[in-house]
């Protein structure tokens, strides 16, 4: 017990030094803001090994613990709420014209918290274009480059600061209108967690790449053959509507495989769940992947 002892000035020359940092603000303020918020937790502390430290073996070590733990239950679900807040802290717009060399391009969108809009751009206009609102706490990236006939566009979404201050967290919101007359040669998505609106209907997209952590996916396209598709979400379902003119090939996947929603006069479900086109070859192929409701119209 009495080597255990050591622990109470251990805990006492942290918190005091970390309190001292502060003071001199020598630390992030992200970092100030969550000793700020967790200083109650040095009370429940000193509580916990006044109640269990010599009752139970390793008794001090165990309420260091058990502070820890709870703590860090606190925190995820403090975040967790305010991750479901709609921020407009932040506003950044943006706009890259194709040139009139460039017949296709390649688009890449990584972002975190984010519900995402995909339009077709209106008749004539060359451009990708849209604009990003949301915390703070979140800093937008777009880069352009072409390499011969091709052009790539990369929007990313990263995060300012390592720990970031409680209230500037929240989702965002980013809208992207695809460029008239030009072909999506690969359209790839990946977002830690919101939902995603495609409608492509006037653009045809050869490559077509979503990756969700959650959040629901619907996505319309265009009357246009030769895509593949892969559509995958964490928690949510898929909705896609095809052309009645297009035949398609889908392969259901994931919890929603088993109670998909489709047209019968349009497919036949086989033993592998597989949507097969009635009365033709496949124009294009796809890939749902959710636990949710999965739905081809």
């Amino acid at each position: 017990m009495k080597r255990l002892s050591v622990i109470w000035p251990v805990v006492m020359l942290v918190a005091s030094g970390l309190w001292f940092f502060q003071s001199l603000n020598a630390l992030p303020d992200s970092v100030s803001d969550m000793l700020r918020r967790s200083a109650p937790a040095l009370l429940v502390i000193i509580g916990l090994m006044m109640l269990i430290g010599r009752r139970v073996r390793f008794g001090n070590l165990v309420a260091i613990l058990l502070t820890v733990v709870l703590l860090v239950g606190v925190g995820t679900v403090a975040y967790s709420r305010q991750q479901a807040i709609v921020r407009n802290d932040y506003i950044s717009p943006f706009e890259t014209v194709i040139q009139g060399s460039v017949t296709s391009v390649r688009i890449i969108l990584t972002t975190r918290q984010t519900d995402i809009e995909i339009v077709s751009a209106a008749a004539g206009n060359r451009t990708v274009s849209g604009n990003y609102t949301g915390s703070i706490e979140s800093q937008v990236t777009v880069d352009y480059a072409v390499d011969g006939a091709i052009g790539t566009f990369n929007l990313s979404e990263t995060q300012r600061n390592t720990f970031p201050a409680l209230e500037l967290v929240g989702r965002g919101k980013l809208t992207l209108s695809l460029p008239a007359g030009v072909t999506i040669e690969e359209l790839t998505i990946k977002n830690e967690g919101g939902a995603l609106t495609l409608d492509s209907s006037t653009n045809a997209i050869n490559k077509l790449s979503v990756e969700l952590a959650n959040g629901d996916i619907n996505a319309t396209f265009a009357e246009a053959s030769g895509m593949i598709g892969d559509l995958r979400t964490g928690g949510g379902g898929i909705t896609v509507t095809i052309p009645p003119t297009i035949t398609a090939r889908v392969t259901l996947k994931g919890g929603g495989a088993g109670s998909a929603q489709f047209d019968p006069n349009r497919f036949i479900e086989d033993t592998n769940l597989v949507l097969q086109p009635v009365g033709g070859q496949a124009q294009i192929q796809l890939s749902l992947d959710a636990p949710g409701t999965l739905v081809v119209q």
